[in-house]
């Protein structure tokens, strides 16, 4: 199923909570491998989802499954822990792939450049998943329960939300993120006569938000509507590609004028929970186009 069949997507909300088939993926998620489907993960400001071919969603974590012992690596040569199966020590745990929860930076490039690693999905909430090591592109050591740490860009985010409680890569528990309603999409209308679980479905932008986002930017002259923005002014051909359009209330199907508000990208990254947009190329672009033209920034 893909991603923009809405009705399906909608069907699938309202049955959320009551179908059998979402037990089923979820213990199968908690119990075995799941091979994951980009084209079948959709990604919400609170976590990432897996859209199964019956239109159920799950709430997932995500994470590459194989790591090549001979690619070199950011902490140095850990083949010696791995030939001495210390698969858990620290120096093992940093190098390898971390797991992730909601769609951070790292993620996003992931995307950008075609998802080139393998992914899996799962639901265990003890911080250990299927894990693979390569040499020569054969299989070297295959694990069911290795330990990962938790992707610091995710990490970052999910501070954010917990603040001013701050968690580490070594203390978080992923049950945390899966048990606290912090972490539910607050931004959906819940029914209170449906039985909610933790698959919360996803913040999805109508089918139709292109064009809404580029009406709204027009009709306010392409200006940033930031009273502290540097320069508001974007109305410029070149310029109106760093110009966004932003839900107020974070709720991306509440498309009424009083939630919009036009933003330049570098207004808009500045929003709570947009730490995400530190990644977007267009921040560094026309952060790099307001000094060549001598204007200092306000933030």
């Amino acid at each position: 199923m893909r991603i923009t069949k809405f009705e399906k997507l909608h069907l699938a909300i309202q049955l959320l909570g009551a179908s059998k088939s979402a037990a089923e993926i979820i213990h199968q998620l908690e119990s075995e491998r799941v091979e994951a489907d980009p084209s079948n993960l959709v990604y919400g400001e609170s976590g990432i989802y897996y859209i199964s071919p019956e239109g159920v969603l799950v709430k997932v974590i995500l994470h590459l499954t194989d790591y090549k012992l001979d690619h070199g690596g950011k902490s140095g040569n850990i083949n010696k822990y791995i030939n001495n199966d210390q698969f858990d020590s620290p120096q093992v745990l940093e190098d390898i792939h971390k797991y992730h929860l909601i769609n951070c930076s790292t993620l996003q490039l992931a995307k950008s450049q075609g998802w080139r690693g393998r992914y899996s999905m799962s639901r265990r909430t003890d911080g250990s998943f299927f894990y693979r090591y390569l040499k020569n592109n054969k299989v070297f050591k295959e694990i069911d329960y290795q330990k990962l740490n938790i992707c610091g860009n995710c990490l970052k985010e999910i501070n954010t939300l917990t603040h001013p409680i701050k968690h580490t890569k070594n203390n978080f528990d992923p049950a945390y993120f899966f048990d606290n309603s912090l972490f539910d999409n607050q931004n959906i209308n819940k029914d209170s006569s449906v039985q909610y679980s933790d698959s919360i479905p996803p913040n999805i932008y109508p089918k139709d938000w292109k064009e809404i986002s580029k009406r709204y930017r027009e009709n306010v002259g392409y200006q940033c509507e930031d009273f502290n923005c540097s320069h508001s002014d974007l109305s410029e051909p070149e310029l109106r590609k760093y110009l966004d359009c932003h839900h107020k209330d974070r709720d991306k199907s509440n498309i009424s004028a009083a939630n919009l508000i036009a933003l330049c990208v570098l207004c808009h990254s500045r929003q709570p929970q947009h730490n995400h947009m530190a990644g977007d190329p267009r921040v560094k672009e026309y952060k790099q186009i307001l000094i060549n033209r001598g204007i200092k920034l306000s933030h």
